[in-house]
Formats: structure tokens, sequence, C-alpha cells
């Protein structure tokens, strides 16, 4: 039964990130061809990212009163009927509001999601969200090369096959048990809200809200071309995915705060794809921030996993909305029109990326050589 939960957690969660990442790659290229400039495509990014640190956080709790269940199929039907109108935009600043209503689709399903995986293996947590992260990391991976691939000779071919695996993704989570937590919340590590959990993924949302945003339009204006471009976002997922293999493999060994610094650390080579623009530069560049972003979310999750036994789909809201807070404020400042242009977003990136760094080495530097000595 069991091992049943888990395949099914899979099913889901790979469902449901196939059509997320494929629409963060396509729908700018879609908005570009329809006259958009850099600014709408950071209000774009913004505009998700707005409606989605307001959302999660209280969609995480309704989900703990009402059962996890109900809010994915609902979220992943949304996210089905929001793409089908994608294919009737013909005017740049409508494309700000289906990011929008995407973003409401998808508070319902992430939160709800991070809590059915950790209700799944109380005994071996680490294992359920190992799972959790590599089945959607395996779709953010493949799904950039897929959307560029298609949309070159069949161009809404992203957008049907978008719509129709959130459909399935629905119909797969129809066979997870409707169940309501209500038990008493119970803090079981000493855990700081702000420094263990926002502060660290906020930057994994700004970081990835801004390469999402701006990448797939940066390759185009640095010649890289929209396959490149794609291999490119598809190699920095699947590092990301091979940060969460590592970081299952060491978080019984190293202290997981250490592990999540690291990744903060990795954030800040972002800077370099402003100054340098070869591919395999632009690859390698990719594959430290993919690899940085992987560490991040799995640690910073696992953290929540190993604090909290019971009400989690409120904490996972919390983990939720800091994504959404870093995919506001990411696009709409890198979005500003500069003398930089297309170079400035990773100007933003990379010295958003070393404050959050330097503040979260400061705030557990006492943590940090004590496992050091």
């Amino acid at each position: 039964m069991k091992n049943n939960k888990i395949i099914l957690l899979f099913l889901i969660s790979t469902l449901a990130q196939f059509p997320l990442t494929t629409m963060r790659f396509i729908v700018p290229i879609y908005a570009k061809n329809v006259g958009a400039n850099i600014f709408t495509l950071g209000l774009m990014g913004s505009a998700y990212g707005l409606v989605y640190i307001v959302l999660a956080s209280y969609f995480g709790r309704v989900s703990d009163r009402t059962g996890h269940k109900n809010l994915m199929v609902s979220g992943l039907l949304l996210y089905a009927a929001v793409i089908s109108i994608y294919f009737f935009i013909k005017i740049p600043d409508y494309f700000i509001l289906g990011r929008a209503m995407e973003a409401v689709a998808m508070a319902m399903v992430w939160p709800s999601m991070e809590a059915y995986a950790h209700e799944i293996n109380a005994r071996n947590r680490e294992t359920s969200l190992l799972v959790y992260t590599f089945s959607w990391s395996i779709a953010a991976t493949v799904a950039p090369y897929f959307a560029a691939f298609t949309i070159q000779d069949l161009y809404y071919l992203p957008l049907a096959i978008a719509m129709i695996l959130s459909v399935f993704g629905a119909l797969a989570t129809l066979k997870i048990p409707a169940k309501t937590d209500n038990s008493e919340f119970i803090d079981t590590l000493k855990y700081n809200t702000l420094f263990d959990l926002a502060l660290p993924i906020f930057i994994y949302g700004f970081v990835s809200a801004i390469v999402f945003s701006f990448y797939p339009v940066f390759g185009k204006v640095i010649m890289l071309g929209i396959n490149n471009t794609g291999l490119i976002m598809s190699v920095s997922s699947a590092f990301l995915t091979l940060a969460f293999f590592i970081s299952w493999a060491l978080t019984k060994k190293l202290n997981i705060r250490i592990l999540s610094f690291i990744g903060l650390i990795l954030q800040v080579f972002i800077f370099f794809l402003y100054l340098y623009h070869s591919f395999w530069m632009q690859l390698l560049i990719m594959t430290m921030i993919g690899f940085g972003q992987g560490l991040i979310y799995f640690n910073v999750l696992l953290s929540v996993y190993r604090s909290f036994n019971a009400r989690v789909a409120s904490k996972t809201g919390i983990f939720e909305s800091s994504i959404g807070a870093g995919f506001v404020t990411g696009p709409v400042i890198a979005g500003i029109p500069t003398i930089f242009g297309f170079t400035f977003p990773w100007i933003v990136a990379a010295v958003g990326a070393f404050v959050v760094a330097v503040i979260y080495l400061f705030a557990f530097l006492p943590v940090f050589n004590k496992n050091n000595k």
C-alpha cells in the first residue's frame, strides 16, 4: 500500500510540474512574439508571484482543514482551463492576467501536495521528499527542451500537451484519500521560520523567476538559438535533480543549514551570465545555479518535514508563499528598463543572492562553528 502511495505521488507531481515548466518557458516567447517588451515580461513574472504569495499560505491552511485532495484536483483542473485561454491571447498585457490566473491554480496544488508527501511515509520523510522532488524535477528537466523543440514547427502543441497533462493530473489525484489533518500543531525542533524557511526559499523563487521570465528571450538576444536555450535550461534542471539526490545522501551526515548555505552561494554565480555569452559558459553557469537551487529547495523543505508533525500544509503554504515573494520581487526589479537591457536581470539576481547569503551566514554562524568543532 505504501509503495502505491509513493508511485501515485510520483505520478501526480510529474503531471503537475510538466505543464507548469512548459508554460514558464513558452509564455514569455508567445508574449514577445505579439509585442511584449522587457517590462511586460517582468510584470508577467511578478503577477504570478504576487497572487501566489497571497494565496499559497491561505490555501495551505484550507488544505489542513478540508483535505489535500480537493485542493489539488481543483487546482489542476483550473490550470488546464487557464492554459486553454492562451490559444486566443493576442494582446501583450493579457499575458499578465494569464500568469496571475496560473498562480491561483498552482497555489491550490503545491502546498497540498507537499503536505501529502509528508504524510505518506512518516518513518522516512527524507525518502518521501526525495520521491516528490525527483518527480517534479524530472518534469522540469524535460519540459523546456520539449517546448523549445516543438514550438518552432508546431506553435501551439506545447499548450495542448500542457493542458491535457493537467487534466490527467487531476484524474490521478482522485485516487488519493480525502484526509483532513485535525491533529495538534507540534514543533519538535528549534526552528526559525524567517531564517530556516522564508529567506532561503525566497531567493530560490527570486532567482528562478528571473531565469524563467528572461532567459528564454535572453538566449535569443545573445544568439544562442531557441534549441540551445531550451537545452541549457533542461541541463540546469537536471543538476537541480542531482542536488536532490546528493542532499538526500548527505542530510544524515551534514547539517542541512550548511547545505542550504552552499546553495545560496551558488546563486551568486548568475552574475556571470552577464559577462560570458558562449554556449559552454552559459551551460556551466546555469548548471551551477540549478544545482544550488536544488540544495536550497530540498533542505529548506526537509527542515519543515523534520520540525513539524502536524498541520504541515500551513507551513508548506508559507514555504510556497515565500517562493511567491521571490516571484514578485525578482522579475519586477529585473524588468526595470535600464541601459543594461537584458543583462540587468543577472546583476539583480546576483546581488539579491549575495545579500541573503550573508544574512543567512551571520544568522547561523554559531551553528556552523559548532559543526566544525
